[in-house]
């Protein structure tokens, strides 16, 4: 009787982590929205290209210092779809389409004896679907790691800057990223099969920034974004009936990593009705960690448990850190009608996947264009027009192939290629 009841326990508990791979196992968002699709009508149409010449509310992600330089208080919202095509060996990949609303306002708060104005802002990403999305992908089996779930989860960013001289500002602010803790009940032979509760908590991850016009056409800025990382804590109970069978398991996973980011920017203005800025960007994807759970029993446990448990290891994924050059520019035809059009090139951080793991990413190039038409209103009913911003992007994946060393590796060698396609309208208004 008492081998056999171990031989139940053996069981629910292989049964049990197999059902928990596919979450602690977890496809990773590992760039957030802004990151990789852009904030803000004007933002995506120059190719992120923004650090120095942002000063609207999506300045909380670009750069907080521009906020100071802004024209006054800010309200804007809008709309982005995206459709991804992303292929590996000719297959398109199931990768979510990008749905979400992009809003925001900032809010100067005058002056003071010391310093020169003072401004606050606020930036949402919202989904369409839902705010968090946990996906679930073998890292042995190829999925497409930097795109995966990224667009569906809430981002929001708050920031703040201060003129300090006429020329000089500095800004701050943080970007919130949800975590997501799970009580997970697996029962057999009862009426309730698996059971779970999902409180949230919040990370607040910090950005900085620097903005400087040492002349009415030049401006140099700076910006530092600390990396953003967010976890997945389930702790699980077996029970058979009502009879707890083993330990709870607390399990700690990483399910998201967005890089930490230095930028350097310049942008110079031609006279008022063009300008052109240029960004390089450093991505520290060299931190990346493959997806590994930790476990803590509340009581002892037999080591072939922890064998069990521990046969989920994956070598470090050695990405590397990559520098992410941006060109933008923005060009005022008459006092209804603005062009813009942006470009930058991103390596891929991922390196060649030679042996048991397969993330799927290859170098993309990416071209982005949009317009603005400022509507007047009749009857004055606004002093100034309201901003109709649309945009257009395209992400362009090279193709890459994959090589294995091993001959009679299970995956075998495939190619990744694909594009993402993206619009979107925003509607903007300077008070």
């Amino acid at each position: 009787m008492q081998a056999s009841r171990r031989s139940v326990v053996r069981f629910l508990l292989g049964f049990t982590f197999a059902s928990i791979c596919m979450m602690i196992f977890s496809s990773r968002s590992d760039a957030g929205p802004a990151q990789t699709f852009g904030l803000g009508g004007r933002a995506i149409a120059m190719g992120g290209a923004l650090a120095a010449s942002s000063d609207d509310y999506a300045a909380t992600f670009y750069n907080p210092a521009g906020l100071a330089f802004g024209e006054g208080p800010t309200l804007g919202a809008g709309f982005v779809y995206g459709s991804p095509d992303l292929r590996i060996s000719g297959v398109e990949q199931d990768v979510d389409p990008i749905r979400a609303f992009q809003v925001g306002g900032s809010l100067p708060l005058g002056t003071s004896k010391y310093l020169g104005r003072v401004t606050l802002a606020i930036a949402v990403h919202i989904p369409t679907s839902t705010a968090i999305t946990l996906g679930a992908q073998d890292p042995v089996k190829p999925h497409f790691v930097l795109y995966s779930i990224d667009p569906q989860r809430t981002a929001i960013y708050l920031g703040g800057s201060v003129r300090i001289l006429p020329s000089l500002s500095i800004g701050g602010g943080v970007s919130i990223l949800a975590e997501a803790e799970l009580n997970l009940n697996l029962s057999l032979l009862s009426t309730s099969f698996i059971t779970h509760h999902s409180p949230t908590k919040y990370n607040f991850d910090p950005i900085f920034g620097l903005k400087f016009k040492p002349t009415k056409s030049l401006a140099l800025a700076a910006v530092y974004r600390e990396s953003k990382t967010a976890s997945l804590t389930p702790e699980l109970k077996l029970f058979v009936g009502e009879e707890q069978v083993l330990p709870t398991i607390n399990i700690s996973n990483l399910y998201n990593y967005e890089p930490r980011e230095v930028v350097a920017a310049a942008m110079y203005d031609f006279g008022g009705r063009f300008i052109i800025e240029a960004d390089i960007t450093w991505m520290d994807y060299s931190n990346y960690q493959v997806s590994t759970p930790e476990y803590e029993f509340e009581e002892p446990v037999p080591d072939w448990v922890k064998i069990l448990l521990s046969m989920n290891n994956f070598p470090d994924p050695g990405f590397k850190d990559i520098l992410v050059p941006r060109l933008g520019a923005e060009f005022i035809v008459n006092r209804y009608v603005t062009l813009r059009g942006g470009y930058y090139y991103q390596a891929s951080p991922v390196p060649d996947q030679r042996g048991i793991t397969n993330y799927a990413d290859a170098d993309k190039h990416v071209v982005s264009f949009g317009g603005g038409l400022n509507v007047f209103l009749p009857l004055h009913i606004l002093e100034k027009p309201i901003l109709i911003d649309f945009v257009f992007q395209a992400q362009l994946l090279e193709e890459r192939s994959v090589v294995k060393d091993d001959p009679e590796d299970p995956v075998g060698d495939y190619t990744i290629d694909g594009e993402i396609f993206l619009g979107g309208l925003f509607l903007k208004h300077v008070f």
